[in-house]
């Protein structure tokens, strides 16, 4: 049985994933697995896979989404420790040896990730490495978000899908990524995570996170997944995490309202009118005072793409 397994779903990654599994491959970890599930690729991605040998392990299925695709590598894990990553980011070194540690010296830990880096490509294309993050200590933990994080959470996604390494234990008791959600599976998975372990951060930004035209940010547009996310959170367990530690409630409604605003901004001048109405309605019971929501309900309930003033 191996000590990590690297958990990977891939999808016509075939220009990035090579990339992606040399940095698990330089880690300084030898008892390891990567599983890779391709999600029913149209490119190389099987064989750039498959061409870095063991202990690369690729497992195939018809494309069928990012979450079912995350969970079928979840059931193929062997190891007591499962790392995600996705196939277009990159470890940096002594990733996850530092990640290791940390979970070797706190049991009570259920889970590590790290600080990031957004990697954006030049004019040209391309993408070029930052300067290392030396100047960080490589064990320092960042005391602000690390611990019980639900509260955290609930106004912003503070982990990285590919920076997180997970006790198995406790991928068990949260469960499988949602498969109904097109976008913000981990998302939703961190938050039922937040209410099951206390989650450590490395201050160290140990992963490049790349930012591309296919990258999952840009796609499925027409639900407002964040916002959805975070009423069923609320829902379920309330603003209050298992330590107590509570949301504050008027950044809370405030972020609950921008992120309706925002989605209905986009639909209101994409011409979706119906979607427009209701998530404007949405932000102005959240926020009465905005009157630019009372503006663009107005005109959007008018089918007008004059923009409020």
């Amino acid at each position: 049985m191996p000590a990590v397994s690297v958990v990977m779903p891939a999808y016509n990654a075939g220009a990035y994933i090579g990339e992606a599994l040399d940095s698990v491959l330089a880690q300084r970890v030898d008892d390891i697995e990567i599983v890779v599930v391709d999600d029913g690729s149209s490119d190389g991605t099987v064989e750039v896979a498959r061409s870095r040998g063991v202990p690369v392990r690729v497992v195939t299925q018809p494309n069928q989404g990012s979450a079912v695709a995350r969970n079928r590598a979840l059931d193929e894990a062997r190891a007591p420790l499962v790392a995600f990553l996705d196939a277009d980011d990159v470890w940096l070194p002594g990733k996850l040896d530092a990640q290791l540690r940390a979970l070797g010296r706190d049991p009570s830990l259920g889970g590590v990730f790290s600080a990031w880096h957004v990697w954006t490509p030049d004019a040209a294309g391309t993408y070029t490495r930052p300067p290392a993050d030396d100047a960080t200590p490589a064990d320092a933990f960042d005391e602000s978000e690390s611990g019980w994080l639900y509260h955290h959470l609930l106004m912003t996604s503070v982990i990285l899908t590919s920076s997180l390494v997970l006790r198995r234990e406790v991928i068990d008791a949260v469960g499988r990524f949602r498969t109904d959600l097109r976008r913000g599976q981990d998302y939703d998975y961190w938050l039922r995570l937040s209410r099951v372990a206390r989650i450590g951060k490395l201050a160290r930004r140990y992963v490049l996170y790349r930012m591309h035209d296919a990258s999952v940010a840009s796609l499925h547009p027409d639900r407002n997944y964040e916002l959805e996310i975070v009423e069923d959170a609320l829902a379920r367990y309330g603003a209050a995490g298992p330590d107590g530690a509570t949301a504050d409630a008027d950044r809370l409604r405030a972020r609950r309202a921008s992120l309706a605003h925002g989605f209905a901004y986009r639909q209101f001048w994409r011409g979706n009118m119906r979607r427009a109405r209701g998530a404007f309605w949405h932000a102005a019971r959240l926020s009465p005072g905005h009157a630019k929501n009372w503006l663009y309900l107005a005109a959007a309930a008018a089918g007008s793409l004059v923009r409020p003033r």
